[in-house]
């Protein structure tokens, strides 16, 4: 009951030629006819290995190129010993340049056309009994044959790293996530072997921080976001060999590579909880200890709560400029409240605008209902109401509101006292504070009454 269905197997191998020299082979065994059987899944091997090595040339792979040229030299001018020989080595070719059979693979198919020689030349016999293979026997070269080899894509274990290596290099891999998962899915992971894309992922788990990462400069978000997506197409795959590994690497990387891994962590997340406790002191520790320069891949990892407060910690020690150009590019949680702190020391005019659109805009993503309270008192206690008197700090409100929106209706009440603050300066007939009024208005947020002798009610649209 548990041994392979014949039928069904065929119905598995990928290509139609192979699939008809595979069901000769199939009908030879069903009939009786052991040395055939044998004879005719060795020609489909052979014809599906060639198609396979057809199909990277096509594709461009260099060696595949090579190979089919001379092949076709030595069909043209019939040289049968070079044929002879390129037959014989097919198999190990497969192996060692291609990559399409592991060791074991490779070594049923051996097996295989050593067989197949004791059928077709009883010559090479020593004495007079000729090879007779066993039912059993025979069965298991056709089983062996699909499942190694007739069934399978020919990017297999080292081609597959190969082709995504040139792909990424050469530009026709994706940026953006869902491109990536697709070409991923489509072009690599389909029918592929879970050995291959063991394979692949142990490659990208280690591109990134390998003796080779400086050659994949500019291409750190698209090998971290193809490792993510792998793991949510075959995710036991991932989860058996990538943790282990993160936690071997975090515990043998150099101090000036440990930050690296925190390449892959905006992709996934998981990453520092398989660092393990060891790896993630030694991460913390390079930020606490080194300047902002040495620590920008740590950046990629500021969504995790101890980075991020880290981060801010070692941020704070830097000059103002430098302080405001990261936060500006680097949006996290856990720089709310110092954003917040920022926007409310503005000293100027421009410094409010600068900060309001620049800095605070940027983390509205990240603000929560308590947040807009706090945004509420910093306009409040600012000195000087330099924020709210500034020519565009009604149109940072308004698209803050817009982003935040969400929020409602439990910031309603801060929102209100913004207004109100707002109001109560008469401050609401300045630059654009009666849209940003009309627009908490259309919310259904609680605003107050404008008083109708200033000539802006119209205004508000109410």
């Amino acid at each position: 009951m548990n041994l392979h269905s014949l039928d069904a197997l065929l119905t598995t191998v990928r290509d139609g030629e192979s699939r008809k020299l595979a069901q000769e082979a199939v009908t030879a065994y069903q009939a009786g006819a052991w040395r055939a059987s044998i004879l005719s899944i060795w020609v489909a091997v052979c014809a599906d290995l060639i198609g396979k090595i057809r199909e990277l040339a096509t594709g461009g792979d260099a060696i595949a190129v090579a190979d089919i040229q001379q092949l076709e030299v030595w069909i043209k001018s019939k040289d049968l010993r070079h044929l002879q020989a390129f037959e014989n080595g097919l198999v190990s070719s497969a192996r060692d340049k291609f990559g399409m059979l592991l060791q074991h693979e490779a070594t049923d198919l051996v097996r295989l056309q050593d067989d197949r020689h004791l059928c077709a030349h009883p010559a090479f016999i020593a004495d007079d009994t000729l090879f007779a293979p066993t039912p059993e026997l025979v069965r298991t070269h056709i089983t062996h044959a699909i499942l190694h080899l007739l069934s399978r894509p020919p990017i297999q274990g080292k081609q597959l790293i190969e082709r995504y290596d040139r792909d990424l290099r050469g530009g026709s891999l994706p940026k953006l996530e869902q491109d990536i998962e697709l070409v991923l899915r489509t072009n690599y992971l389909a029918n592929a072997k879970p050995s291959s894309i063991t394979g692949l992922v142990k490659a990208l788990a280690k591109a990134l921080v390998g003796s080779e990462s400086a050659t994949y400069k500019g291409k750190e978000n698209q090998i971290a976001r193809s490792l993510a997506v792998i793991g949510r197409i075959t995710p036991s795959i991932v989860d058996e060999h990538v943790p282990p590994l993160v936690e071997k690497l975090a515990r043998d990387l150099g101090d000036e590579k440990i930050l690296l891994l925190c390449l892959y962590m905006e992709a996934e997340p998981r990453i520092w909880e398989w660092l393990g406790s060891a790896g993630q002191a030694r991460v913390l520790a390079k930020v606490q200890q080194s300047p902002l320069l040495d620590i920008v891949p740590a950046f990629r990892a500021r969504h995790i709560t101890a980075v991020g407060e880290q981060l801010l910690n070692a941020l704070q020690k830097e000059e103002l400029k430098d302080q405001e150009t990261v936060l500006s590019k680097r949006p996290c949680k856990a720089f709310v409240q110092y954003v917040l702190d920022l926007y409310g020391f503005s000293k100027s005019f421009s410094t409010a605008e600068k900060r309001g659109s620049e800095i605070l805009i940027p983390h509205a993503k990240y603000l929560s209902s308590e947040d807009i309270g706090k945004l509420n008192t910093v306009i409040r206690t600012n000195k000087h109401n330099q924020i709210l008197h500034a020519g565009q700090t009604a149109s940072i409100l308004t698209s803050l509101f817009d982003q935040v929106r969400s929020l409602l209706p439990s910031a309603a009440p801060h929102w209100t006292e913004i207004a109100k603050y707002i109001v109560d300066k008469k401050a609401y007939a300045e630059c654009e504070y009666p849209q940003f009024l009309a627009e908490l208005k259309r919310s259904n947020v609680p605003i107050p009454e404008v008083p109708s002798d200033e000539g802006v009610s119209a205004s508000l649209d109410f």
